[in-house]
């Protein structure tokens, strides 16, 4: 016990030395709002203005550690505020008003051979020019002024955030920028990605392990990569956990499940068809049978027709003395009687897949993972029907029981 707290008070002490000699860590650096108003021409189409404006507010947004807010059109500043000359002061206020830590604008002029593209880049605090860039370019570079953009503001947008990437051996260990917990080590390199430029803290900590603490100066875009090897306290067991191996799951039943309700549906609907198919069978017997009393009511029938028509061979008959309705309503009865047929051996086939989907979708037993004497894991099978039998005084007994 006295061994922990006394690593744990070395730990804090050099966690202590650090923070006190330390430069300020640049988290208490803000994000730069940048305002774009656009561009100004002279002499040269709008639509290339328009362009080059749009890129310099895209180079804005993708900049780390740069804001872009909403500015307003060049020229109705120059009316509203009166800063005809573009004057830092007068810009300034102009900034101030839009919540703007700096202003980006510029001109388009007609030059020989292409254009003139001029750019400002004013501190709205301080009121000065930060910076003024002057550059030729062609037509076509304005057509996609993304690398016009690019070249304009490279002296001025810099990246003011870099990557800390840690590879950590001890799983479960709590990682931390400062006093601000950041992440776990899980076996795999962790990135601490947005992290402003400058000097930072980085802790990394866990149960019955001592503090590792380091001083890292991060640098504007860079990646730095730190190796974290955490010691073990004396007397103290290694806790790290071993990496996980996965639990066995269950084989997935939706295929079995969809394919029992999609054929239990058609069964249903097939069922359906045979039941109205089966009252239209009756509605053309019933049909058959006025038409038979109608023909014989008429008479003028030979002895043979007359027969068949009283026994039950209508449709030969109908055939036979071509008698036109009765031959039209057999022909329709035989029909419908065809389609009842195929209708049923449909739901005789349906049906039976069915009972296989269920079987396989809710009573089929799962393969569950089960272990050996020696450790090793096989697969076993719990059948999900069981029948027991035995002897009793009533005589032989049988139990049946189904499990879902």
């Amino acid at each position: 016990m006295m061994r922990r707290s006394m690593a744990a008070a070395a730990s804090l002490g050099a966690l202590l030395i650090l923070t006190l000699f330390a430069p300020a860590p640049a988290s208490a650096q803000s994000v730069i709002k940048v305002a774009v108003l656009g561009i100004e021409t002279v002499n040269a189409p709008a639509i290339h203005a328009s362009n080059l404006a749009t890129a310099l507010k895209t180079r804005v947004q993708q900049t780390p550690g740069y804001k872009l807010v909403p500015g307003k059109a060049l020229d109705e500043i120059k009316l509203v505020f009166g800063c005809v000359g573009e004057k830092p002061e007068c810009m300034a206020k102009v900034g101030r008003t839009l919540a703007a830590d700096k202003l980006l604008w510029g001109k388009l002029a007609k030059a020989r051979g292409g254009f003139k593209v001029t750019v400002h880049y004013l501190d709205v605090k301080s009121a000065t020019m930060v910076k003024t860039v002057e550059q030729k370019a062609r037509s076509a570079e304005l057509k996609s002024a993304d690398e016009l953009a690019a070249n304009l503001t490279k002296s001025f947008l810099v990246a003011s955030q870099g990557t800390i990437k840690l590879d950590c051996a001890v799983n479960g260990a709590q990682v931390l920028l400062g006093a601000k917990v950041k992440g776990t080590c899980d076996g795999t390199p962790l990135l601490l990605t947005g992290v402003p430029a400058g000097t930072h803290i980085v802790q990394v900590r866990k149960d019955n392990y001592r503090t590792w603490v380091k001083r890292v100066n991060v640098a504007a875009g860079a990646t730095v990569a730190m190796q974290v090897r955490l010691e073990v306290i004396k007397g103290q067991p290694d806790v790290t956990p071993p990496p996980p191996t996965g639990e066995a799951k269950k084989p997935s039943r939706t295929g079995w499940k969809v394919a029992f309700w999609t054929s239990a549906a058609i069964t249903v609907g097939l069922g359906v068809g045979i039941a109205v198919a089966g009252v239209s069978v009756f509605s053309i017997e019933d049909e058959k049978k006025a038409e038979i009393t109608n023909v014989i009511g008429k008479g003028g029938l030979d002895a043979t027709t007359l027969k068949d028509l009283q026994e039950g061979n209508a449709c030969d008959a109908a055939t036979r003395a071509s008698l036109g309705p009765l031959s039209d309503i057999c022909s329709r009865g035989k029909t419908r009687a065809t389609i009842v047929n195929a209708l049923i051996g449909a739901v005789a086939v349906t049906g039976i897949l069915s009972g296989y989907f269920l079987y396989r979708a809710y009573i089929k037993a799962d393969e569950v993972p089960s272990t050996d004497g020696d450790g090793s894991s096989t697969s076993s099978r719990r059948p999900p029907v069981r029948v027991q039998g035995g002897f009793g005084p009533d005589g032989v007994q049988l139990g049946v029981s189904v499990d879902f």
